[in-house]
């Protein structure tokens, strides 16, 4: 990975991070970086929680709810996307759709393929 990469988390269910996720995607690359990488991992709970229902067991009952409460709801998950700086030369270079060779930018033909843009 370069010096140029940052990572950005996205918190929420899954749907919820993604839709995070592409609401910034077009800030970021206005900014010059592109997504590299993305990982979602689902929400977790440790096992404090059953320990404490544990406690409170006792206590008229409440620790039953804690369980109850620990085992329903779950913890919202991270999309974790790491983002590289975009190179100059990617700027002005694309991709001929028929040979799919890099060309620059303002080419008008493809110079592999004759490809007409």
């Amino acid at each position: 990975m370069s010096s140029e990469a940052i990572v950005k988390v996205y918190s929420g269910t899954m749907s919820v991070a993604t839709n995070r996720f592409q609401n910034a995607k077009s800030k970021n690359l206005e900014l010059g970086y592109i997504a590299t990488e993305q990982n979602y991992e689902e929400g977790s709970r440790g096992g404090g929680i059953f320990i404490i229902g544990l406690f409170l067991l006792p206590v008229f009952g409440i620790g039953l709810f804690v369980w109850i409460y620990a085992l329903l709801v779950k913890p919202e998950g991270r999309l974790i996307v790491t983002y590289e700086k975009i190179k100059s030369s990617d700027l002005d270079t694309k991709e001929c759709p028929k040979c799919a060779e890099i060309i620059k930018l303002k080419a008008k033909v493809c110079r592999f393929c004759d490809y007409k843009f």
